[in-house]
C-alpha cells in the first residue's frame, strides 16, 4: 500500500492565507513550484517537504494528511 499527500491540505493552506496562487503557496510553503505541481500530480515529496505541508496545515493526524492506494507489489 502507499501514501501520498492529500492535495485538499494544500487548498487548505491557500484559503487559511489568503494565496491566489500556487505560486505564491510555494513560495510561502518555501518549496519549488515544480515540487508543489508535482504534488498536486501526485508525486511523493521527499519528507521533509511533506513535513512542511503537514506542520502549515496544522495537521495532527497523518491519517487524514495521506491518501492511501492499493497497488500491487511485483515480487
Amino acid at each position: 500500500m502507499k501514501s501520498k499527500v492529500n492535495p485538499k491540505l494544500l487548498d487548505e493552506i491557500r484559503e487559511a492565507h489568503n494565496l491566489k496562487t500556487d505560486l505564491e503557496l510555494a513560495s510561502f510553503l518555501r518549496i519549488a513550484p515544480s515540487t508543489l505541481s508535482g504534488i498536486r500530480n501526485g508525486t511523493n515529496p521527499k519528507l521533509t517537504t511533506a513535513m512542511i505541508i503537514f506542520d502549515a496545515a496544522g495537521v495532527t493526524d497523518l491519517r487524514q494528511a495521506v491518501i492511501r492506494s492499493n497497488q500491487d507489489q511485483a515480487a
